[in-house]
């Protein structure tokens, strides 16, 4: 069997001081997938796809598997069939990342004698492939500040919960800790025929919009959605099968589906591999968020008028995060504005309350 052909795609690159955003664009200019890295969790966050040599730690109570060592926190969790021996090094690759409360998802792998890898525990390669490019084939790459003002508005659009149905009526997503709740709502669709027609044609509309945006949100596991009312089985088999397709062509994999039930409920299971968007930015500290937010103002203020010097009047707090030796912030705003930023450090200043000066 032939494999998939790669689906055509624009990307948009935001590559700013302490965060690369990109946004995939389909061949009718809708966003359908996001990535974003926060530079300050390079090398601290397990990424999927990568490979680390793994020290087993001990077996989880009830024996369905063991916690590793992987070198970065937290430990990850391997299913094994028959446990290995405390203390025992293997090569694992990362299936599931870290998310919430649980660590990563991790598999056994198998590499040549001779692979370069770490004395003790830690990365061997990176992955194969970036998984954010997984299925598609890039044919237009875009960037600096007409992609930054678009992934801008991406993103704003990611954090709704209420998103339009085109032809009338809306959707709202919520994600829980054990599933994504999504509800369809035909409010204020205008309909020529019967009730069922209505809802037959709301629901094929609206899962096609709830694929494209879980897969924009980077939403998975147990999804499930309160559909229209519809009595006609066949109906109902229609909207399955639209929802399944879009999943597949959002998420590039096969996702289980269930029926309508009686209540009009349609769940799915779809793989879950990478940490939403949402999950990212949550366990983003505050302090962190404050200074992204205040390095892209000094890019945009320095971009501007390439010949003003700026002075930015800090805390304690802020300034202690930007000692942290492990992130370049600082190369990273020189090769954006030159050297032309001042950061002052007053007591007196909470977070949140800094000022910037143009001289």
């Amino acid at each position: 069997m032939s494999a998939p052909a790669l689906r055509s795609v624009t990307e948009y690159v935001d590559d700013s001081v302490g965060v690369t955003r990109r946004v995939l664009v389909d061949d009718q200019e809708r966003p359908i997938c996001l990535n974003v890295e926060f530079h300050s969790m390079r090398g601290k966050f397990a990424k999927h796809g990568q490979v680390f040599r793994a020290r087993v730690l001990a077996s989880e109570p009830g024996g369905n598997g063991q916690f590793v060592d992987i070198g970065i926190d937290p430990p990850g969790f391997l299913r094994t069939g028959s446990p290995l021996a405390e203390g025992t090094y293997c090569d694992v690759k990362i299936a599931i990342e870290a998310r919430q409360d649980k660590g990563p998802a991790v598999s056994r792998v198998s590499l040549p004698r001779d692979e370069a890898r770490p004395d003790g525990v830690g990365l061997i390669k990176q992955a194969a492939q970036d998984p954010f490019l997984v299925g598609v084939n890039v044919t237009n790459r875009i960037e600096g500040g007409d992609a930054s003002s678009f992934v801008t508005e991406v993103l704003d659009s990611v954090d709704a919960e209420i998103w339009p149905i085109p032809g009338g009526g809306r959707i709202s997503i919520e994600q829980t800790r054990a599933l994504v709740a999504v509800d369809v709502d035909a409010a204020g669709r205008r309909n020529k025929g019967s009730r069922e027609h209505l809802a037959l044609t709301a629901n094929l509309e609206a899962v096609s919009e709830i694929a494209r945006a879980l897969s924009l949100k980077g939403l998975a596991g147990l999804v499930v959605i309160d559909l229209l009312k519809m009595k006609d089985r066949a109906n109902q088999k229609q909207v399955e099968d639209r929802f399944a397709k879009g999943l597949q062509l959002y998420f590039g994999k096969a996702c289980k589906i269930g029926r309508v039930s009686p209540l009009g409920l349609l769940e799915a299971s779809i793989p879950r591999s990478v940490q939403s968007y949402q999950e990212m930015v949550a366990n983003l500290p505050n302090v962190e968020k404050r200074a992204l937010d205040l390095f892209a103002e000094l890019t945009r203020l320095g971009q501007e008028d390439r010949g003003r010097l700026l002075t930015i009047e800090i805390g304690l707090e802020l300034n202690e995060w930007l000692r942290d030796p492990s992130f370049n912030w600082s190369g990273e705003l020189e090769s954006r504005i030159g050297k032309r930023s001042t950061f002052v450090v007053n007591p007196q200043i909470r977070l949140g309350d800094e000022t910037i000066r143009s001289n």
